[in-house]
C-alpha cells in the first residue's frame, strides 16, 4: 500500500502541487507548493507570483488538494524538492550525510521515514489565546449623554475604561472563513447623563470571524476579523439594574514574527440595557481600544 501511494505521488511530478497550508496562528494559505524541506516550505499563494517561505515550526498542516499530508503538527511527513518527492534517506544522501544506497525496499536509516501511511484527514491542534484589552468609549446614544453648558449641547459623560480579559478557542473552518468562539469579562460605566451614573461588569460570549482565507493577499501576520456576541451586565452600583445586551465590531490583528503574541486594534459597539423604569429599553455606546494576546497550546505530552 505504501509503494502504491508513493507511485501515485511520483506520477504527479509533472504537475504543480496545489494545496493548503494551515498555521498554528489560524492563518491559512492556498496555492502552489514548490518545496517542502525539513525546516521550511515554499508556496506561491493563489493569484500571486511571489514565493513565500514559511518555517515548519509555524505550520499546523500542509495538505495537498488530493488529501495527502505533507506536514502535520510541525512535523514533516513528506519531503518535496526540485519537482520530486523524496524519502528521508534520499534527502540524507542528496545533502551528503550518508553514502548512496539501494532504495528499492525503502530502507530507513534510523527506523523512521518521512513518508507514512495513515489518515489523510487532520484536525487543528488545541491552540488557544488569552487576551488583555482596554478600550475607551468615544460615542454614546442620546440617553447616555449629558447636557453641557447653558446651550443645547450634549456630550458623553465621563466613562470608565473598558478593561477586561478574554479567552478564545482554536479557529475552525466555516465555509470561506475561520471562526473562533470565546468569552470575556469587562468593565462598563458612565457618569450621570440623562441616565444616572452607573458601573457594571459585563460577561460576553462571542464569536470571532477571521477573513484571512479570503483576504489571502494580506501579509502573513496581519488578520482582519469581526466579532459579535451577547452580553450579560451585572451592576456594581445601586442605580443600575443590569440585564442582557449585544456587542459587535471588528479588529486589525498583528502577530509579532517568531513570537506567540498578537496585538489587536479594535472598534466595537455595545447595546446595553437602560436602568430603572426603562430597564426594558436599550441604549448603547461605541469604544475603540487595543488588546494583547498570548497564543497557547494545551500540552499533549510531546
Amino acid at each position: 500500500m505504501k509503494k502504491l501511494l508513493l507511485l501515485i505521488l511520483f506520477s504527479q511530478i509533472a504537475f504543480a502541487l496545489q494545496g493548503k497550508i494551515s498555521l498554528y496562528s489560524g492563518f491559512t494559505f492556498e496555492g502552489e507548493i514548490t518545496t517542502v524541506e525539513r525546516t521550511h516550505i515554499l508556496i506561491i499563494p493563489q493569484s500571486l507570483t511571489t514565493t513565500y517561505e514559511i518555517g515548519v515550526d509555524e505550520i499546523q498542516a500542509v495538505v495537498l488538494d488530493n488529501g495527502f499530508i505533507m506536514v502535520l503538527d510541525g512535523r514533516v511527513e513528506q519531503l518535496y524538492r526540485n519537482g520530486k518527492f523524496l524519502t528521508k534517506n534520499q534527502a540524507l544522501v542528496e545533502d551528503g550525510y550518508v553514502p548512496e544506497m539501494d532504495y528499492s525496499d525503502d530502507i530507513s536509516i534510523d527506523g523512521e521515514d518521512y513518508f507514512e501511511e495513515g489518515d489523510l484527514n487532520f484536525t487543528k491542534s488545541d491552540y488557544y489565546s488569552m487576551s488583555f484589552f482596554s478600550g475607551f468609549p468615544i460615542y454614546g446614544r442620546p440617553t447616555l449623554l449629558a447636557k453641557v453648558g447653558s446651550g443645547d449641547n450634549w456630550a458623553l459623560p465621563t466613562p470608565i475604561p473598558n478593561i477586561g480579559l478574554s479567552m478564545n478557542s482554536p479557529y475552525y473552518e466555516l465555509g470561506p472563513v475561520d471562526i473562533s468562539p470565546g468569552g470575556r469579562i469587562m468593565t462598563i460605566g458612565f457618569g450621570a447623563g440623562q441616565l444616572p451614573a452607573f458601573q457594571a461588569i459585563a460577561l460576553n460570549a462571542f464569536v470571532n470571524v477571521d477573513f484571512t482565507p479570503i483576504l489571502f493577499f494580506l501579509p502573513n501576520n496581519i488578520h482582519i476579523e469581526t466579532i459579535s456576541g451577547l452580553s450579560m451586565l451585572a451592576s456594581v452600583s445601586e442605580s443600575y439594574s443590569g440585564g442582557t445586551g449585544i456587542m459587535m465590531g471588528g479588529s486589525v490583528n498583528y502577530r509579532i514574527p517568531d513570537y506567540p503574541i498578537v496585538f489587536r486594534l479594535f472598534g466595537e459597539f455595545h447595546v446595553i440595557p437602560q436602568s430603572g423604569e426603562f430597564s426594558d429599553l436599550k441604549t448603547g455606546f461605541g469604544t475603540i481600544g487595543l488588546s494583547a494576546s498570548l497564543i497557547m497550546k494545551r500540552s499533549n505530552g510531546k
